[in-house]
């Protein structure tokens, strides 16, 4: 028997002992059994003061069991139910109500498809089924409806169960994942997105599983290299093996780099296709997943065929080659500049004439203090000056200037012809100036030497033209003198009248060894000065000669008959077209025709030419002079008798206005 039981029987005979007063045996006790029974009562009351509060602890403690079974079961972050073969709730938790946004109490009795999206339940029925059946556990995906037909998605677990007396149940666990179907949608969205951009631009994608050497690849991949999709297993050491020989350690190196760090590496490399030829392959990949020790679990990146870029790259690089090898042989320096006018690029010319080397070039502008110019006076550039700046502040080009450059380190200045023009952007933007320069230097020194000379020999022929009027001034006052002297009228006239053409040759020479140029002459100038001079010689102040013309320039070689015949034809017009102080004018004029000859005109309004003389066929030596000398300048003389006369000589274009 149990001590419970014991204590109870002695304490149920103790009260019946009591009830029927002390017995003869009671009253025969000793003292000593008196006493013993005493203390026998006193054990058993403290035995029973010690089961009393046992009791209260258990008490205690069930009642801390039902306060956890409450923070456990009502307050779990999930859903509890309970439901019936029928489907019905016959319990749920207070998370399970607030999910469904529905009181407790009146979940309780209801069916739990109430509470499912219509679209979804056969997939709860199906699942439900199966649970009750065959007592499996199922999980599933469901849309639920909570109390305001707001739709959320949830996770539902199942588990048989029975009742406490044996009837067969369901729990049912719901958790609400709206969330992470939100944040898996978006996921699938973007992994959609990133699929359609790689086959966009021509990438695949691979998934390398490190420990295994496992690579998961795209369609896109195993395409590029001639595979059907399917037909077309690798793994890592695939991967190695199918690259170009002369690729493989350079790409393994870096592979190596990007599992050590962790970092994303870009790769390049050839890599043979299914028929046997090579592509180049872009693989650019990074470590996404390591170990508790920091070692690589997972690389995931993509590949890109740049087949035809290698191709551009390629052909461009020769291309450069050849454009590089002509520009280095030019005998031209070129400079190319940037839009802060550092240097980009110099060829090797313009690195001799400037004394410099490629790398001492590369990044100076053009006020680097390895280098000074010169304007060609001598003195040095100003900050605008340089041909490069003022391409770059105008964005327009100059051409042929002349410039000097000298080395910091050498003596000599070297001259240089510069052009220089800006390259703009399809926005309109400098992207680039060019200077372009060619030695000079002998040239200019032999331009220089050339001047010095054309200086000497002008002063020489200024010198000769002076002597020339000088003696042919002499010739003029002998022949003045020798008029003065002579008493027959007719001896008198012929040699004032060789006086004078002598006067006129030596007013060209006069005027040749005058002006800076001393191969041509001012021609209206001189037939200004001319005509003044005849007019003053035969002192008829009632005859105005006067030059109408633009300013035309002859050289010695038609001036001078030119002159003859200007001063032959005055003079006849002042002695033979205005007799007895007859008053009129005289017009002389050098002009050009429609076809560009000159046409010298001699015209008066006096008398006229006589209809009896042939001016061709004539004894007069004046005229027979103009005819030879109009031969001599290739020129047609034409006679017009008409309010006067009017001589016109044409003869062929060779003035300069």
């Amino acid at each position: 028997m149990r001590s419970n039981d014991k204590l109870r029987k002695k304490a149920e005979d103790l009260a019946r002992n009591k009830a029927a007063g002390p017995s003869q045996n009671e009253q025969s006790r000793s003292p000593e059994e008196a006493q013993q029974l005493i203390h026998e009562l006193r054990v058993h009351q403290i035995e029973l003061e010690l089961q009393n509060e046992e009791l209260r602890r258990a008490q205690s403690e069930l009642d801390a069991a039902g306060a956890r079974y409450f923070d456990f079961y009502d307050l779990a972050p999930v859903g509890y139910f309970t439901l019936s073969q029928q489907g019905m709730i016959m319990e749920a938790n207070l998370t399970a109500a607030a999910l469904l946004n529905v009181a407790r109490r009146d979940l309780v009795n209801q069916p739990f498809s109430r509470y499912i999206f219509k679209e979804d339940m056969d997939i709860y029925y199906q699942h439900i089924n199966i649970i009750f059946e065959t007592a499996t556990p199922k999980t599933w995906e469901s849309r639920m409806l909570n109390k305001d037909r707001t739709t959320f998605w949830a996770r539902v677990d199942g588990i048989a169960a029975k009742d406490a007396d044996g009837t067969p149940t369901c729990r049912i666990v719901m958790s609400d994942i709206t969330d992470s179907k939100r944040t898996e949608k978006e996921l699938q969205l973007q992994e959609k997105r990133l699929r359609l951009a790689l086959i966009s631009s021509q990438q695949g994608w691979f998934d390398l599983d490190i420990p295994t050497s496992e690579v998961r690849v795209s369609p896109e991949y195993v395409m590029m290299l001639g595979y059907e999709p399917g037909e077309f297993n690798t793994n890592l050491q695939g991967w190695i093996e199918g690259m170009h020989p002369e690729d493989r350690a350079a790409v393994l190196k870096v592979f190596q780099e990007c599992l050590k760090t962790g970092e994303i590496r870009t790769m390049e490399y050839r890599r043979q296709t299914k028929n046997g030829n090579w592509i180049w392959l872009r693989s650019i990949g990074k470590v996404v997943a390591f170990d508790a020790e920091h070692r690589p679990l997972r690389m995931i990146g993509t590949h890109a065929d740049i087949t035809e870029r290698k191709r551009t790259e390629e052909t461009l690089r020769i291309s450069e080659a050849k454009y590089r090898a002509l520009i280095d042989n030019l005998t031209v320096g070129v400079v190319v500049h940037g839009p802060d006018t550092s240097i980009l690029f110099s060829n090797t010319m313009a690195q001799s004439l400037l004394g410099l080397t490629e790398d001492q070039m590369m990044g100076k502008t053009a006020m680097d203090p390895h280098w000074h110019f010169f304007k060609e006076d001598g003195n040095p550039l100003s900050l605008e000056e340089y041909p490069i700046n003022s391409v770059v502040w105008t964005g327009k080009s100059l051409k042929n200037l002349v410039r000097g450059v000298r080395h910091q380190d050498r003596a000599e200045l070297v001259w240089l012809l510069c052009s220089a023009y800006p390259v703009f952007d399809e926005k309109g933007q400098l992207l680039q100036a060019v200077v372009i320069f060619v030695d000079i230097t002998e040239r200019k020194q032999a331009d220089e030497q050339i001047a010095r000379s054309l200086q000497e020999k002008e002063v020489l022929l200024k010198e000769i033209h002076h002597r020339v009027k000088n003696n042919m001034t002499v010739i003029y006052s002998l022949l003045n003198l020798q008029a003065s002297d002579t008493e027959d009228k007719a001896a008198r006239a012929i040699l004032e009248e060789a006086r004078d053409r002598v006067n006129m040759m030596a007013l060209i020479h006069k005027k040749l060894y005058q002006s800076k140029d001393l191969a041509h002459i001012d021609y209206k100038e001189y037939l200004q000065n001319l005509a003044t001079g005849i007019a003053d010689t035969y002192q008829r102040r009632d005859v105005v000669v006067s030059v109408d013309m633009e300013s035309v320039f002859f050289d010695v070689t038609v001036g001078i008959p030119c002159g003859l015949i200007v001063n032959e034809l005055i003079t006849n017009s002042l002695k033979y077209a205005f007799p007895e102080g007859r008053k009129g004018t005289i017009r002389v004029g050098i002009n050009k025709d429609g076809a560009g000859n000159n046409v010298l005109t001699v015209a008066d309004n006096g008398a006229g030419f006589p209809d009896t003389v042939d001016f061709r066929n004539t004894t007069s030596l004046g005229l027979q002079l103009v005819n030879i000398l109009s031969g001599q300048i290739q020129g047609k003389i034409e006679l017009v008798r008409n309010a006067g006369t009017t001589f016109r000589i044409t003869f062929p274009g060779t003035t300069e206005h």
